[in-house]
């Protein structure tokens, strides 16, 4: 998947139905067969917390994703085009990027 922030002009179409102003790391980008696509994860939500820490930031998830590992359940709240909502998903490695 690839984030950003909602509320940055460069990828403000992908968030045009989620309410203005709302802060998070957004979802430009969900990988077909990933992880994020397997919790049904979808482009143009937004993550604004896992568990009890508040996400204002794509730099907050990468803060809070730090302290978990690979097999942690938790518990994601997104805010998309209907609403709020939670999504249990079980968090796996990251996958290696290359250059190109």
């Amino acid at each position: 998947m690839n984030i950003a922030d909602p509320t940055n002009p460069t990828v403000a179409e992908v968030f045009e139905d989620v309410a203005d102003g709302t802060e998070g790391a957004g979802l430009v980008e969900v990988f077909p067969d990933g992880p994020a696509d397997d919790a049904d994860l979808e482009a143009g939500e937004v993550i604004v917390a896992i568990e009890d820490d508040e996400i204002a930031s794509p730099e907050d998830l990468t803060d809070v994703l730090a302290d978990l590992d690979p097999g942690d359940e938790v518990t994601l709240t997104l805010v998309g085009p209907d609403g709020e909502r939670e999504v249990e998903v079980e968090l796996e490695e990251r996958p290696v990027t290359l250059g190109g």
